[in-house]
């Protein structure tokens, strides 16, 4: 009966569970019921043929291409990545070492940042000893972030492409950063 079970409307999981609200029993009959994704915490009304959904975690396996906990979106966005704290003493006229680059994908946690080259003044961006500060040009705000480096890849190195794209996890946004973030991304999710 794998073909009825139900997923996740927002990250496609079938990791799903019953929810923990209580559901008429005229739904129930009728296989609506309140829904848990395991992987992304959405609670949703879904279609479930009864007895197979339970209430407690969902044992199955996620599929390879869907590890993310919270959905990503595809989108292309001017970056500047710089290390804080280079030059405590403010001696340095030029500030600490930047880079530029694009955005791959961005979710609430964390995003895809494409670079031209992971080293650069003496610096390496994708290490994951390094705290960078993230600023990200949307259409309707300019966001700021300290952000953590978690992984680094080089696309298409069997084609020969050049640069990298550094993966990381969002760590600290102030909260009118935050906003202009999150509201960004509720644009972007499905209606």
């Amino acid at each position: 009966m794998e073909i009825f079970s139900p997923t996740c409307p927002r990250c496609r999981s079938p990791r799903v569970q019953l929810g923990y609200e209580t559901t008429s029993l005229s739904e129930r009959v009728f296989g609506r019921n309140e829904l848990l994704c395991n992987n992304c915490g959405l609670t949703f009304k879904g279609f479930a043929i009864p007895g197979s959904v339970k209430r407690a975690p969902s044992e199955k396996k996620e599929r390879a291409g869907n590890r993310c906990l919270s959905p990503r979106h595809k989108v292309k966005f001017p970056v500047r990545l710089s290390i804080p704290d280079t030059d405590p003493f403010g001696l340095n006229p030029q500030g600490p070492p930047t880079l530029l680059g694009q955005t791959r994908d961005i979710s609430k946690i964390g995003l895809g940042v494409f670079v031209q080259d992971v080293q650069h003044a003496g610096y390496n961006f994708a290490s994951t000893a390094h705290r960078l500060v993230v600023t990200v040009t949307l259409p309707t705000a300019v966001v700021e972030m300290r952000a953590a480096p978690v992984r680094q890849e080089k696309p298409n190195a069997q084609k020969g492409g050049a640069g990298w794209v550094i993966g990381m996890r969002i760590i600290k946004m102030s909260d009118r950063d935050c906003s202009h973030w999150v509201a960004f991304l509720d644009s972007l999710a499905p209606r």
